[in-house]
């Protein structure tokens, strides 16, 4: 039988959409909520601890341990002479960091195209990432280190919260 015209089927074929693990109702929930990750950075970062434990804690995310952990290890390991403020105004030491958060960067969104990291994790990581980068340009060491601190906070609060949780 050959082609009769009409509307293809929608089912799941060869050539199909990949399958999706969160329904488009969860997605849009979180589109209206805006990136939560995002936000508990930001209320960490201003002093609103509970705030942003509310908000871990409320976040939901289909985000799995194991796709999470290498950005994880590697954010923390370039956070850590940051946080530390370890020879920062050192130029070559600077350069370094910045050197690194790029390559986060870069990997990042990587990770977020083959869908391996969800979006809204890779974008709130994105635009923190920026910000403690930002500081370190413009030599704010204490702003470097306070977003820092509260970049590691956010991550643990949401790694602790929902993605350890999702087994």
């Amino acid at each position: 039988m050959g082609y009769r015209g009409g509307p293809r089927p929608q089912g799941r074929g060869a050539g199909g959409p990949p399958k999706r693990y969160e329904s488009e109702e969860e997605t849009n929930e979180q589109k209206e909520a805006g990136y939560i990750p995002l936000k508990v950075y930001y209320s960490f970062k201003n002093g609103k601890y509970d705030e942003a434990l509310k908000a871990a804690m409320e976040y939901r995310t289909f985000q799995s341990r194991s796709s999470f952990r290498k950005i994880y290890e590697m954010i923390m390991r370039a956070l850590e002479p940051i946080r530390r403020s370890k020879n920062i105004d050192d130029e070559g030491v600077k350069n370094k960091i910045l050197l690194e958060l790029i390559k986060i960067d870069i990997t990042i969104e990587y990770q977020k195209n083959r869908d391996v990291l969800k979006r809204d994790i890779a974008d709130s990581l994105k635009v923190a990432l920026a910000e403690v980068r930002s500081y370190l340009e413009k030599n704010e060491v204490d702003n470097a280190r306070k977003a820092a601190e509260a970049l590691e906070l956010a991550l643990n609060a949401v790694l602790a919260y929902q993605i350890a949780k999702n087994k």
